[in-house]
């Protein structure tokens, strides 16, 4: 319900009419992002990250580079509610859990 309220928010403006489907009317603060570098699983491996004057970005190595989202999600009080990021991951839990209870295969 939070990440359909800040799609509401994105949609619709702030704030929502009587605290949106969360009774939180949750909005994200603090905007930011992170460049996540993982390396592969075999041994050895490396993963390297460039952005060259032109501004074209190359990963070099076995691993992934990923960027990540983030933000904190307050509530109408601007009382923390949670990392977007996490909050991100737990919906995308909930939606593979419902989608697997429907029978469809993810």
């Amino acid at each position: 319900q939070i990440i359909k309220d800040l799609s509401n928010n994105d949609k619709h403006g702030y704030p929502p009419r009587n605290g949106g489907n969360s009774g939180k009317a949750p909005q994200v603060v603090e905007i930011g992002r992170m460049m996540q570098l993982s390396t592969g699983s075999e041994e050895n491996s490396f993963v390297g990250f460039m952005i060259t004057p032109d501004g074209q970005q190359h990963v070099s190595g076995s691993g992934s580079a990923t960027v990540i989202v983030t933000g904190n999600v307050v509530d109408s009080e601007g009382v923390s509610i949670g990392d977007l990021y996490d909050i991100k991951l737990d919906a995308i839990d909930v939606l593979e859990k419902f989608m697997m209870s429907l029978g469809v295969c993810i």
